[in-house]
């Protein structure tokens, strides 16, 4: 048994029997504090399926590894990415328990995320001419990035006293689409809400959850979306160029992700740099053709 790096035991049914201490190098849990508790529980609720797809495979091979990457919850309520080697134990040495050794792929997986989404972008603001148009682009760049499920504009609205909601991108319908739907009845000066605050500060915000924020005027109409933790950054500018980009997911942070902001800003700066190209290049008077000249 001391052959396999454990990290986990669990039973056919995937109730957690032992966890190593070395478990919580990768998803923060006192040993023991999972014992009990559901593996499942912990997995993502898209890779669910998968998971006990897996846990059958396993079971029904004892004595044979089987590898499957899935995303799994850290208990800071982040979602790790994480490979596991599984496999179940004859019964006549572990009970028909399966014994699953887990590597943490996420800074890897979220590396080459980020290098990807900059070289995206990058390609957006040099291909763009529609400034709308590039502006969900980079939101949908930046939230199939991330992860994160709901990325807004907000720019300056006429007159300049006020921010009011100019594009915004979604991973899902309904819910979201209704919230967005909503938000372009708001406006927001300096200082008020998410949006007017970054507008303000000019600084990155965090919000771990928006429905109890009391600076967060649309609190309700993001709990009927199931919106909770909240991000926004300042897109670098003056005057309409000046916009707040926000991000929300499903669930509530209450630690700041630094490295997740530091590449939302990346993001924003990018954007800034388009919209002050746009801004010159519309500012720029257009060379007059000179006369034609012949000789002789």
């Amino acid at each position: 048994m001391r052959a396999f790096p454990r990290r986990a035991v669990v039973d056919d049914q995937g109730r957690i029997l032992a966890q190593s201490p070395s478990l919580k190098e990768v998803l923060g849990y006192e040993p023991g504090e999972l014992v009990g508790s559901s593996a499942f529980d912990l997995v993502h609720p898209e890779d669910l399926a998968a998971a006990r797809e897996v846990l059958s495979r396993i079971l029904a091979e004892p004595g044979r590894t089987h590898s499957t990457t899935l995303r799994v919850r850290h208990k800071s309520g982040q979602w790790r990415l994480v490979k596991s080697s599984s496999l179940a134990l004859p019964d006549e040495a572990g009970q028909g328990a399966v014994v699953t050794h887990t590597h943490d792929l996420t800074e890897r997986a979220r590396s080459l995320a980020e290098t990807r989404l900059q070289e995206s972008i990058a390609r957006v603001v040099l291909e763009a001419d529609d400034r709308e148009a590039a502006m969900e682009k980079i939101l949908a760049l930046a939230c199939e990035a991330t992860g994160w499920v709901l990325g807004e504009v907000w720019a300056p609205a006429a007159g300049g006293a006020a921010l009011e909601l100019r594009a915004a991108w979604s991973r899902e319908r309904g819910p979201l689409d209704e919230f967005v739907s909503r938000s372009r009845s708001f406006s927001f000066s300096p200082g008020v809400g998410l949006p007017g605050k970054v507008w303000r500060d000019s600084r990155p915000v965090w919000i771990p959850d928006v429905t109890k924020d009391a600076n967060f005027p649309r609190a309700s109409i993001a709990r009927e979306a199931g919106l909770q933790a909240a991000v926004g950054v300042p897109v670098p500018g003056e005057g309409r160029d000046a916009m707040v980009l926000c991000f929300y997911i499903r669930e509530p942070r209450a630690e700041e992700d630094e490295r997740l902001v530091t590449v939302i800003s990346a993001a924003a700066a990018q954007l800034g740099e388009f919209l002050r190209r746009r801004t010159r290049c519309a500012s720029s008077p257009r060379p007059s053709r000179a006369p034609r000249r012949w000789s002789w």
